[in-house]
């Protein structure tokens, strides 16, 4: 996506992707933050997204392993969600298109790992908050509505 945000001279009010879902992301915490090192990619991402739902975990094993491998003592948006939320934006493009939810109450205490890391995708409660932010249901309304909280 930072390609044609950089090749078409950073188009603004031009949404190429109406609902960007981000389930247990590999990617710094800071991504959507001014003055991150990948910035101008998360720059780009937020201003060619309607909106950007972050789901992660903080018992999600696979990304803690994952964040001493890459960059020691960096933390994921899939493991410990955004580092600001709402991101600390550029003033002249804000990236109040951008939250998480933390997803760590959907899951049985059973299911733990690796096994988190996947379990977005078996898990009913996961999966009916994950269409109901495709389909663009307001951020507020879900929360309203507790499909954002599990009752694991």
């Amino acid at each position: 996506m930072a390609a044609p945000w950089t090749l078409k001279n950073q188009p603004l009010l031009v949404s190429l992707i109406n609902q960007l879902l981000m389930v247990a992301a590999d990617v710094d915490s800071d991504l959507f933050d001014l003055g991150a090192p990948d910035n101008d990619d998360g720059n780009a991402v937020a201003n060619l997204t309607y909106r950007i739902t972050a789901l992660y975990s903080r018992r999600d094993s696979v990304l803690g392993a994952s964040a001493g491998l890459k960059h020691f003592g960096i933390r994921w948006v899939g493991r410990s969600g955004l580092t600001h939320d709402p991101p600390v934006s550029d003033p002249a493009s804000p990236t109040d298109d951008v939250w998480d939810v933390d997803c760590s109450s959907f899951f049985p205490t059973e299911v733990d790992g690796a096994a988190i890391h996947g379990a977005y995708f078996v898990n009913e409660g996961t999966l009916n908050l994950m269409r109901h932010v495709l389909r663009g249901l307001d951020r507020g309304v879900l929360d309203r509505l507790g499909y954002t909280k599990g009752a694991a």
